[in-house]
């Protein structure tokens, strides 16, 4: 399959086949007893492995695309495709935090794609401005926050 046919079908379960490969060493380096093909039926149950493997592969596709493909081929996937010099570490870090549900940060193109692949159902990780994490904060003394 050509790659503008496969780079939109990511934000589905054919999404892990594009990243298995790097599901698949972070497997062998954990010298775990599970293999990539249950790891990917069972996807939600392994956040960590997912989370960096999809990103990483995202990010290996937004630096492969150059800016008029990402604009005549990728329009809808601009947000997600426009490589930034951080991408693989933000997938170091949402990969090691993926348990948690919830990555608080001010970086709006990681945030974007954090939440399509929650919205796809392959994560769990959504993400969410520091702002909007304030404004929905109720502090455990029961007093709500007031706001302006």
């Amino acid at each position: 399959m050509a790659f503008a046919q496969i780079v939109p079908t990511f934000f589905s379960t054919e999404g892990l086949t594009q990243c298995d490969d790097i599901a698949g060493d972070l497997i062998a380096e954990a010298n775990v007893s599970l293999t990539v093909e249950t790891a990917k039926v069972r996807h939600r149950d392994h956040p960590c492995i997912w989370t960096f493997s999809l990103l990483g592969r995202l990010a290996q596709y937004a630096q492969t695309i150059t800016g008029e493909e990402r604009t005549a081929r990728f329009s809808a996937l601009q947000d997600v495709l426009t490589p930034n010099p951080n991408d693989f570490i933000d997938a170091d870090i949402a990969g090691t935090g993926a348990h948690c549900g919830m990555m608080i940060t001010n970086d709006r193109c990681l945030i974007a794609k954090l939440n399509r692949l929650y919205d796809a159902n392959l994560t769990r990780l959504q993400g969410f401005t520091v702002s909007d994490a304030l404004a929905a904060y109720n502090p455990p003394n029961g007093r709500a926050q007031r706001r302006n």
